[in-house]
């Protein structure tokens, strides 16, 4: 975990928060693809929705384990 303005992000879901930025962004350059706010839009909540998924199932296995 790392925090940015007091927020616990995930390590991984940072680095794939930038991957998917300059993926989507760089569409831009190449001839063949366009670039999509909504396809931005819908990589940031897979990377929200399964982040806070892994919370949980992170969270229920270490309570689990101090039972």
């Amino acid at each position: 975990r790392k925090n940015i303005f007091n927020i616990s992000f995930l390590l991984g879901s940072i680095i794939l928060f930038i991957m998917s930025t300059i993926e989507e962004f760089s569409q831009i350059f190449i001839a063949n693809r366009n670039f999509d706010l909504v396809d931005l839009f819908f990589n940031y909540l897979g990377i929200f929705v399964f982040s806070f998924i892994a919370l949980g199932i992170g969270y229920f296995i270490f309570n689990e384990e101090k039972k």
